[in-house]
């Protein structure tokens, strides 16, 4: 669910059920947002001040260490993302994270042994 809220911007909460909403992200537009529509991957705000605002909407990952030997990733479900992981900043040298993540409670869970070194994770549109 996106709302807007005048001088507070707009949100995004996942309700996986009405008794446990998950805030998913939020934005204080600086402006007054009087309108929201999503088309996609993206929130269309209707902003009083100076017209349009294009957002794109991602989830968060979280990653937490599990048992100190392994990764555990979670992101809002469901989501149209995968999970992606390089060994540096290179645009190029993403690699998809071909594991499948069990859904629990809302989100998408996978849990991964420690990689060796310095290692980077982001989700991206499947």
């Amino acid at each position: 669910m996106i709302w807007a809220n005048g001088t507070f911007g707009f949100g995004v909460v996942d309700v996986p059920n009405p008794s446990n909403t998950v805030k998913v992200a939020s934005v204080n537009d600086g402006g007054t947002a009087c309108g929201v529509a999503v088309s996609g991957q993206y929130a269309l705000l209707a902003n009083l001040n100076d017209g349009l605002r294009i957002y794109a909407v991602e989830p968060q990952l979280q990653i937490n260490l599990s048992g100190g030997d392994s990764l555990q990733f979670l992101w809002p479900a469901p989501a149209p993302f995968v999970l992606q992981q390089n060994s540096g900043l290179n645009p190029s040298n993403w690699t998809k994270i071909t594991n499948l993540p069990v859904s629990d409670a809302g989100w998408d869970q996978l849990t991964l042994p420690k990689p060796v070194g310095d290692w980077f994770y982001r989700l991206k549109s499947d």
